[in-house]
């Protein structure tokens, strides 16, 4: 079932479910004085009660499968646009939880502003290393030799950028400002480092 479908069969339910509340309101309102029909009354309002119940609880489930059918979603759609996997965006929540020390005077905009740029280079990167080196140009074919040079047996499997990566494909430097967002995007498990002698490899996390 598509998330359209969902999203309509969750309007049917709430719908109903409105109408059992409204019904059961009224139950409620509804003065008796003949006993069976107080015992029609009450046996009535069981049965609103035990359906409403129901109700709740496929409401609760449907939604919790609408969010992890979108979630997984976003993820494929990422795998087909991308050569490679790419750091998600920090949520509000995260971000707070950034100790100050580690964070300064960055903001949330700037975290994720930067993950935009550290995305752009490592899209650009990906996209030459994935072209057959005898179809690239000269300047191309270089810049082909130099990216497989980065990778070692550390490196298998892994989807990263160094600062030379940084400086051709995207428009930031690793300032100082720019530092303090990698150690961010580390602590909150959206990148790794993968050093080898001087040379320091910015790794993606697939959460995916």
């Amino acid at each position: 079932m598509d998330a359209s479908s969902l999203e309509e069969l969750s309007s049917h339910f709430e719908e109903k479910l409105s109408r059992l509340t409204a019904t059961l309101a009224i139950e409620s309102s509804l003065n008796h004085s003949d006993n069976d029909v107080k015992a029609e009354s009450q046996q009535s309002m069981e049965s609103v009660w035990c359906e409403l119940d129901d109700l709740s609880v496929i409401l609760t489930l449907m939604r919790t499968h609408m969010a992890e059918q979108q979630q997984v979603l976003s993820g494929v759609q990422q795998s087909v646009a991308s050569p490679c996997p790419l750091i998600e965006y920090l949520t509000v929540d995260e971000f707070g939880d950034v100790p100050k020390y580690m964070k300064g005077r960055l903001t949330y905009q700037q975290v994720n502003t930067f993950i935009d740029e550290m995305n752009k280079a490592c899209k650009s990167k990906y996209k030459l290393l994935r072209q057959k080196k005898s179809t690239l140009n000269d300047a191309n074919r270089k810049r082909f030799e130099t990216l497989k040079m980065q990778e070692s047996k550390d490196t298998a499997g892994a989807y990263f950028v160094t600062e030379s990566d940084l400086q051709e494909w995207s428009n930031v430097k690793l300032s100082k400002e720019n530092r303090s967002i990698l150690t961010v995007l580390r602590h909150c498990g959206r990148m790794y480092e993968i050093r080898s002698g001087s040379l320091v490899r910015y790794a993606v996390v697939d959460l995916y």
